[in-house]
């Protein structure tokens, strides 16, 4: 049920890379469909992309109790996102991609990581033999050139200014500091702090306290069955989402991405009421 989501959800984003890409165009300057009849921002399909790209690490870390079509699935997946995020020049989506990865190898056994290392490495080796150094080389220039003509890694895309001002404004504005008249300067690209800023700090406090206590019900229930395919899935798409809606502005652009984040994260909550029988742990 999950696979379907993702990908019924993705799907039509995934298509568009591919159309674009079949053309000739790996990368996409303009950051912009061609064959899209609405123009929208890279970063609501950045959020989009981002639901997947924990795929493989969920692919390295389940075990045989995952059945194969889910692991291969959520890897297409994966793969789908990461393209999408390469050829629309989005910084967030590597990052996210590679701290998920991380995360979820962390959580397993040092011989495990030891192997999932190794894997990595063979596997990067076959995929640059096959497509060749030239895919690399542009996808490296397209991410240097959108450093070197914007807003640079050093400031987050200009996001630190944001976020410092809006910490800034905290007791200034105790009840928010909404504009009557919506600007894109306005928006902090953060979901919290643009929480602060739309309704003020008790909701950003609340939301703050069901982010972090949802992502400690991830973390306890990943340590109690390392195992478990659904609670590692589970896992890794709430901490993707959660990167990306720390820097992209979720309240104006896409307001369902924050109802599928604590729809996870619901999940993630059920499971844990009912731990003692879907991790078979009696003693819990």
């Amino acid at each position: 049920m999950i696979f379907i989501i993702c990908f019924i959800t993705s799907l039509p984003l995934y298509i568009l890379t591919i159309q674009d890409v079949l053309k000739g165009e790996l990368i996409a300057y303009s950051r912009r469909f061609e064959d899209s009849e609405v123009a929208l921002a890279a970063t609501l399909y950045g959020l989009v992309a981002a639901i997947s790209l924990s795929g493989l690490g969920f692919f390295i870390t389940s075990d045989d109790n995952c059945p194969r079509i889910v692991k291969w699935g959520f890897l297409i997946l994966f793969a789908c996102s990461l393209l999408t995020t390469i050829h629309l020049i989005n910084r967030t989506g590597i990052v996210i991609a590679l701290t998920s990865l991380i995360a979820l190898m962390l959580t397993q056994s040092v011989k495990k990581i030891g192997k999932s290392i190794i894997l990595l490495i063979i596997v990067s080796i076959v995929v640059l033999i096959y497509f060749g150094s030239d895919w690399l080389i542009d996808s490296v220039t397209a991410y240097t050139y959108r450093n070197d003509s914007g807003y640079g890694v050093d400031s987050g895309g200009g996001r630190f200014d944001r976020w410092t001002d809006a910490l800034g404004k905290f007791l200034e504005y105790p009840m928010g500091w909404w504009q009557n008249k919506w600007t894109y300067n306005a928006q902090v690209h953060n979901l919290w702090l643009d929480i602060a800023r739309v309704s003020g700090i008790i909701p950003f406090i609340l939301m703050v306290m069901f982010f972090v206590r949802g992502l400690l019900t991830q973390m306890f229930l990943l340590k109690k069955s390392r195992t478990n395919p659904v609670i590692t899935l589970i896992f890794g798409i709430v901490l993707s989402m959660c990167l990306a809606a720390a820097v992209e502005p979720v309240i104006e652009a896409k307001i369902s991405y924050l109802c599928f984040i604590i729809f996870f994260i619901g999940v993630g909550n059920s499971i844990f009421i009912n731990r003692k029988t879907v991790l078979n742990d009696s003693k819990e």
